[in-house]
């Protein structure tokens, strides 16, 4: 950031009691207190904008049943984090990777396809040591990656989420970050009026373009790579470069559709999230899962697998609402999932 730059972010946010916190030349800003509501304002510098720690109502009432919606939650936050302004691209992983594992040829500021779950915390340890923070993962027992064939790990952890280095964000710092605690779908409606019919519908009969995502409606393509939707039509839909479609109220390019995202956090099916108090409950700081290999509580010979928030380019707009969750095995590759990261910021 430059001087005149800080200078304003800081005296925008002062009036909301955010703190300004530096790590050598890189000056961030950090929430003194959890906001009753969240707020809803793009303060950002060339690569990571701000989610302000908060508060909101989460979850669709009587969709609980289905697993891919949560239940009505009251959520917080006790940390402010950083979230990058993209999905990290082909380039973005190259770099650090020596790799290309996509199989789009849609170009280098793309969103990178093609990764296992452990290949993406170890991305993440390898962008923290390469800006000098600290790693917030622990992988051990790590297969390395061939062609068609990603990372598999025996063992990974997570140091938590006070970790200052780069990382996966929870689901629900995902759901903070994609809508600032609204709870509506890229259509502009409510969420249950997007999905109620059991619809996921990939056309419009007016404005499929205007919506703020790139979806199964408007991803058709015929670059090399592409996959064939026949249950759609006969095209072939990808991914688009990143940041064409219009920020939200964070900053934040592609929240909702190009690449479904990975999230830190192990799935567990939502009458299980509600516990005693359904339909209504309290949770705070959920998500942030240290032992990220620990099989969910239905059964110890579950493999663990892990929440997926955003929906794709070849998702309908049911699967692009703010608390639609879907699941991915961490050993497994899918062609229309990608990640992006987060840090939390440091407190005084």
């Amino acid at each position: 950031m430059s001087a005149d730059k800080t200078s304003t972010t800081v005296a925008s946010i002062f009036l909301t009691g955010v703190l300004l916190t530096c790590f050598g030349p890189l000056c961030v800003v950090g929430c003194s207190d959890v906001l009753d509501s969240p707020a809803r304002t793009a303060t950002c510098d060339d690569e990571w904008c701000l989610v302000p720690a908060a508060a909101w109502d989460s979850g669709v009432d009587g969709f609980a049943g289905t697993g891919s919606y949560l239940p009505p939650l009251s959520v917080k936050l006790t940390r402010s984090f950083w979230v990058a302004k993209t999905e990290t691209t082909v380039s973005e992983w190259r770099a650090l990777m020596n790799s290309s594992p996509s199989r789009y040829a849609c170009g280098d500021t793309c969103p990178v396809f093609g990764m296992t779950f452990f290949d993406v915390l170890e991305y993440a340890n390898r962008r923290s040591i390469q800006d000098e923070l600290p790693s917030c993962y622990s992988l051990s027992g790590c297969s390395e990656p061939s062609e068609g064939h990603g990372r598999i790990c025996e063992t990974a952890k997570f140091s938590g989420p006070d970790c200052l280095g780069y990382r996966l964000p929870s689901e629900f710092e995902w759901e903070l970050a994609a809508g600032g605690g609204a709870r509506t779908c890229i259509d502009g409606h409510p969420e249950a009026d997007s999905f109620s019919d059991g619809n996921y519908p990939c056309s419009f009969p007016e404005g499929i373009d205007s919506l703020p995502a790139w979806y199964c409606g408007n991803s058709a393509t015929d670059y090399a790579g592409c996959i064939s939707y026949v249950d759609f039509g006969p095209k072939c839909m990808g991914p688009r470069p990143v940041a064409q479609k219009p920020a939200n109220v964070y900053g934040l390019y592609d929240m909702f559709g190009n690449a479904t995202e990975m999230t830190g956090s192990r799935y567990t099916w939502p009458i299980l999230l509600a516990g005693p108090g359904y339909p209504y409950r309290s949770v705070s700081d959920h998500g942030f899962d240290l032992d990220l290999m620990e099989p969910p509580p239905v059964g110890e010979d579950t493999p663990p697998v892990y929440v997926l928030r955003g929906g794709s380019f070849g998702d309908g707009v049911g699967a692009q609402c703010s608390t639609f969750r879907n699941i991915a095995g961490g050993n497994l590759i899918y062609p229309s999932v990608g990640f992006r990261l987060v840090r939390t910021v440091g407190k005084n």
